[in-house]
């Protein structure tokens, strides 16, 4: 695979990730059902959630994020989409989601790509890249992952 094809093949991913990102940090992008609503605690109040039709089980969300995201991130994103002490955190109950009305379920994203990328590693079935992240104001954060020994793996497969 040339260096070309690699960075083609990362910007796709790139742009897929983002894609998953904004969809699940919007709650006017999920078409939430708000005829089918569930009341649940958290932080000590009354949170209203409502059914989320696009996604019906925790391993259904695990597996659509694993199909762009490493599994290190996306052990990250699971903690912070199915916290349950955050109001905005996805539930889920009798084989549905449910999620808040008010903020997308992914409302804190745990990184973000500023799309600059540095080939660390290649296997016959993966590239090993070391990203520049940002925080949401896009001032510069950190390189994930820190140690180039540790890379996150993008499965090109």
């Amino acid at each position: 695979m040339t260096d070309e094809e690699i960075v083609r093949l990362t910007s796709e991913l790139v742009e897929t990730g983002q894609r998953w990102e904004n969809w699940a940090s919007d709650p006017t992008a999920q078409q939430l059902d708000y005829s089918d609503s569930i009341t649940v605690e958290r932080l000590g109040e009354p949170v209203t959630l409502y059914r989320l039709p696009d996604m019906e089980s925790r391993a259904q969300v695990e597996n659509a994020l694993l199909k762009i995201f490493s599994r290190n991130y996306v052990d990250k994103k699971m903690e912070t989409i199915f916290h349950p002490d955050v109001p905005y955190s996805l539930y889920e109950q009798n084989g549905m989601l449910y999620a808040n009305g008010d903020f997308g379920f992914d409302y804190q994203n745990v990184f973000r790509y500023t799309g600059n990328f540095m080939v660390i590693g290649r296997m016959e079935d993966s590239i090993s890249l070391q990203a520049e992240l940002c925080g949401d104001d896009g001032e510069p954060t950190e390189n994930w992952p820190p140690n180039c020994a540790m890379p996150e793996c993008i499965r090109m497969a």
